[in-house]
């Protein structure tokens, strides 16, 4: 190795680091707004920085970013609580942003998404997941304005209601939609039967019906479909679940309504990977034999269906492709040592 002095040293540095393309800064507490103005000065190039969990950083830190770092396109600033509305809008200016992440950043308002909708129109992943100030004043109907957006995040945002998603059902590309909003109803999602390209979609702690899942059913691309204490869906929802038969994934847990007959019409999924049924108390062996049916299941949680047997369980020994089977919590499982033999078998001849 041949050594350089210092002076050449530094230079050399300079030179690695004005050709830096990403940047991690995950997890830095000690990251000061001065620290970052001293890095974000060296890197013009820059397309990738993540910011998660520095918590030190504010508006000062963003102004600089958006001074410095004209070129980037990918921004996380997960849980950055200190900055507010004023850094938000200096985002505004980073007019090369395609994926934006201000999970968990509290002072996001309905005004900080407006000033980004509006300016960044090639936006194409949004997430404001965990902050309870959106959607509380208007009905962000900027939001239509983001007509790229192939991902919505928009997880436990308790305000975001019925009036938003006429905005987000003229998003036509979209691709992936999270919403754990307590307030979305039957009619709200009767704003979204167009995202005819929609794949992922997530609605928890939810109030919707019956009459929502025939929305949902609408979107027949869907292959992750996430009802998660959904309390009100019945077996008539399950109906029209089962007409999506591209679904890979799904998950009923806490839908507490769900039966037997229910489960029985999922049996037409059959590229069904991931199902879970945890605290669906009303299925019994009858629905573990209707399971047995989805040859291609991988993951199949049953925790706390109570009326599941072990005669329930030796039906689901059929499923060659099963690698996690949650059966935990089954108060009246007495798995016999018999059936107990089985599933060592079947745990060891999986390929």
């Amino acid at each position: 190795m041949q050594l350089h002095s210092d002076k050449h040293a530094s230079l050399s540095h300079r030179q690695t680091t004005l050709r830096l393309r990403c940047l991690v800064l995950r997890n830095c507490p000690y990251m000061t707004n001065n620290g970052l103005a001293k890095i974000s000065a060296l890197l013009p190039r820059l397309l990738h920085l993540a910011l998660q969990y520095c918590l030190t950083i504010t508006d000062i830190s963003i102004a600089n970013i958006s001074t410095s770092c004209r070129q980037l396109e990918h921004l996380n600033l997960t849980e950055c609580e200190r900055i507010t509305n004023k850094g938000f809008q200096q985002i505004a200016s980073l007019t090369n942003l395609v994926h934006l992440c201000l999970t968990g950043c509290t002072n996001v308002t309905d005004d900080s998404i407006t000033s980004i909708a509006s300016s960044l129109v090639r936006l194409r992943h949004f997430d404001v997941s965990y902050n309870e100030q959106v959607g509380m004043v208007t009905r962000l109907e900027t939001i239509a304005l983001l007509r790229h957006l192939v991902c919505l995040k928009l997880d436990s945002c308790p305000y975001i209601s019925d009036v938003v998603m006429v905005s987000i059902g003229c998003l036509q590309f979209l691709r992936t939609l999270g919403m754990g909003c307590s307030s979305v109803t039957d009619v709200g999602l009767s704003c979204i039967t167009s995202l005819h390209v929609l794949r992922y979609f997530e609605l928890t702690f939810n109030g919707v019906t019956d009459v929502g899942v025939a929305c949902i059913a609408s979107l027949k691309h869907l292959q992750h479909l996430d009802l998660s204490w959904c309390t009100k869906i019945t077996d008539i929802g399950l109906a029209h679940i089962a007409t999506l038969r591209d679904l890979r994934y799904l998950n009923l847990k806490e839908c507490m309504k769900i039966t037997d007959c229910g489960v029985a019409k999922l049996s037409s999924l059959q590229n069904l990977q991931f199902l879970n049924l945890n605290a669906c108390r009303h299925i019994t062996d009858a629905s573990a034999a209707s399971i047995a049916s989805l040859l291609q299941l991988q993951h199949l949680n049953l925790q706390q269906c109570n009326n599941v047997t072990h005669v329930g369980i030796a039906h689901l020994l059929s499923l060659k492709l099963l690698e996690t089977l949650y059966i935990n919590q089954l108060r009246n499982c007495n798995v016999s040592d018999q059936v107990m033999s089985q599933l060592r078998a079947a745990v060891r001849g999986s390929p």
